[in-house]
C-alpha cells in the first residue's frame, strides 16, 4: 500500500496507511528542515531510528556509538571502542585521541554467528560501521568515515563494512556516485522505511519520535 495517492497535480496522504507513518514523517521533517542540536531538531532520534533499520537489514544487534552519547553509554571514546571490541570479540589495539567524539561512527551493527558457546564465541563476523547525516549538508559527508583509523583502533578478523544513512531520497542520477563515494551500504529514506515497515520497536524511542514530530509540525505550521 502506498503512503501517498496522486491525482493530477495533487498529492494526498493515504489515511489507510498507519504502519511506519511516524518514521516516514520524521524522515520527511529532517529532509525539509535539516538537523542541528542548536535548533532542537534532535538528530540523535534519527540515529536511533536508523540503528533499528540497519539491525533489521542485517539481522543482528546494534550499538549507538555516536556523540552525544546515550545515557547508558560511556562518554570517553576510548572506553566505547574497548566496549565494542569486547562485545564483538575483536582485538582492541589502540585508543583514538581524546579529541575525537565518535570518529565518524554513529552506529555499529553486527551479525553474530550461532556459536554453541556464547561465552566462547569467536571474532570474524559481518560488522557495519554507519554514519548518519540528517542535515542539508549530507552530500559533503559521504567520504568522512575514516575506515583506516578504525582498523588501527581494532584489529578486526574481517574488516567491517562502511554505511551511510540519510533521511532524504537519493535520486537515481546520484545513486551510483553516492555508493561509490561511501564504498559500502547506503540507506536513504526508501530503504530505511522499508526496514521499519511496522515502526520502531523501542517504546521510549517511539514516544520521543511522536513528541518531536508534534513539536516540529507546530513550529513549521504555515
Amino acid at each position: 500500500m502506498k503512503f501517498f495517492e496522486f491525482e493530477g497535480d495533487l498529492v494526498a496522504r493515504n489515511d489507510l496507511v498507519t504502519d511506519a507513518r511516524l518514521e516516514y514523517e520524521v524522515c520527511l521533517l529532517f529532509s525539509l528542515y535539516g538537523a542541528s542540536n542548536q535548533t532542537g531538531s534532535k538528530p540523535k532520534l534519527f540515529e536511533r531510528m536508523t540503528a533499528e533499520a540497519i539491525s533489521q537489514h542485517i539481522g543482528g544487534p546494534f550499538f549507538v556509538f555516536g556523540w552525544p552519547v546515550l545515557d547508558d553509554v560511556e562518554t570517553a571514546i576510548a572506553e566505547r571502542v574497548k566496549q565494542v571490541a569486547d562485545l564483538l570479540r575483536e582485538r582492541f589495539a589502540e585508543a583514538p585521541s581524546a579529541r575525537y567524539k565518535d570518529r565518524g561512527v554513529d552506529i555499529i551493527c553486527w551479525k553474530p554467528f550461532a556459536e554453541p558457546d556464547f561465552d566462547g564465541r569467536r571474532s570474524g563476523q559481518l560488522v557495519v560501521l554507519s554514519q548518519c547525516a540528517a542535515g542539508h549538508d549530507w552530500r559533503k559527508k559521504t567520504r568522512e568515515l575514516p575506515m583506516s583509523s578504525w582498523r588501527q583502533y581494532i584489529h578486526w578478523a574481517n574488516d567491517p563494512v562502511p554505511a551511510f544513512a540519510v533521511p532524504c531520497v537519493i535520486l537515481d542520477d546520484l545513486w551510483h556516485d553516492i555508493n561509490r563515494e561511501v564504498e559500502g551500504l547506503v540507506f536513504d529514506r526508501v530503504r530505511l522505511i522499508n526496514h521499519l515497515s511496522v515502526g520502531v520497536q523501542e517504546a521510549e524511542l517511539r514516544e520521543a519520535l511522536e513528541e518531536w514530530r508534534s513539536e516540529q509540525a507546530e513550529e513549521h505550521r504555515a
